[in-house]
């Protein structure tokens, strides 16, 4: 059975997506209540056993952590997302922060998503987060169509379009 891994960038749905496939079947490998600057990316899943570790467990790699991963058997859905919302987002949330620029953002997603897809020990779907905010049954649904044991039904009901932040109104509002 592979480790289920969520990758991408901070503030563009990893967290969401975490908690959707916890609610939709597959268990996380750690604990809700460590954001993900505590996950131990370094010491817990970077280990050359990780996959016998993690096996079936679901864990977020952000960003360029996913590169890093020992060998093994990965089922990876890279959550992306407009690059505007994602550049407000991350200024909004912590003003002090250099908050990445939305060239930045595209051409680190790009070079992230074709890298993963290079190794032969990942299978990698890639999701939009305006998407699973749009139609979440069905974005959940391609999951389970590539090997992913969740239920997309109660995947999709922790999605709350109410929740999302700094979003254009076409999103947020339907």
């Amino acid at each position: 059975m592979p480790c289920y891994v969520v990758g991408g960038r901070g503030r563009s749905g990893t967290s969401m997506m975490m908690k959707a496939l916890e609610a939709g079947g597959i268990a996380p490998a750690c604990p809700e209540s460590l954001s993900p600057i505590t996950y131990e990316i370094g010491t817990r899943y970077l280990r050359d056993d990780c996959c016998e570790v993690f096996n079936g467990m679901a864990f977020k790699a952000p960003w360029r952590s996913s590169l890093k991963l020992p060998a093994g058997e990965y089922k990876v859905v890279v959550v992306t997302r407009n690059p505007l919302d994602v550049h407000e987002s991350t200024k909004n949330r912590n003003p002090s922060h250099s908050a990445i620029t939305p060239e930045q953002y595209k051409t680190g997603i790009v070079d992230i998503i074709c890298n993963l897809k290079a190794r032969d020990d990942m299978h990698v779907s890639v999701t939009r987060y305006e998407d699973v905010l749009m139609d979440p049954v069905s974005e959940f649904q391609r999951l389970v169509d590539v090997g992913w044991p969740i239920d997309p039904v109660k995947a999709a009901s922790i999605v709350d379009p109410a929740q999302c932040h700094y979003e254009s109104k076409a999103v947020c509002n339907g």
